[in-house]
């Protein structure tokens, strides 16, 4: 993993652009999330979390990020382990939907909208269409 930038520093977490190397050539645009040291503080709680990620690794679906993986900088002992955890996800982009959404409603001019009403209906078939795919996985 190569980090390229960082994308955004919450409460929870500290997300960065990266390459996923296969060698030194970058083979995949991925997203780095580094969780807080107090975010996975207790051992049943990651254990949980690590079954649901090891789940959503299998998920396929053109419309769904895809999870690469979990992992720790540091696995000698359990606080540095619980202070090192991170996911590795698909690069989609730097703009959430939040954002674009916000952007949106800030501007008052309807012709500098961030989107229009279509892409939204875009948006809500493809958010039915994950959802649909989701529900037909074993287990739901």
């Amino acid at each position: 993993l190569v980090p390229v930038s960082e994308l955004a520093d919450t409460s929870s977490a500290v997300t960065e652009q990266a390459w996923l190397l296969r060698g030194r050539i970058p083979r995949l645009g991925c997203t780095i999330r580094s969780f807080r040291p107090l975010f996975f503080d207790d051992p049943t709680f990651l254990r949980v979390a690590a079954e649901e990620m090891q789940q959503l690794t299998r998920l396929r679906h053109l419309n769904l990020i895809h999870l690469v993986g979990l992992g720790a900088y540091n696995m000698e002992t359990w606080p540095e382990l619980a202070a090192s955890i991170f996911t590795v996800e698909e690069y989609a982009g730097p703009m959430t939907m939040t954002r674009l959404i916000k952007a949106g409603q800030v501007t008052p001019d309807e012709d500098s909208f961030a989107y229009t009403n279509l892409d939204a209906l875009g948006w809500l078939v493809q958010l039915a269409e994950v959802l649909a795919y989701l529900h037909k996985q074993d287990p739901p």
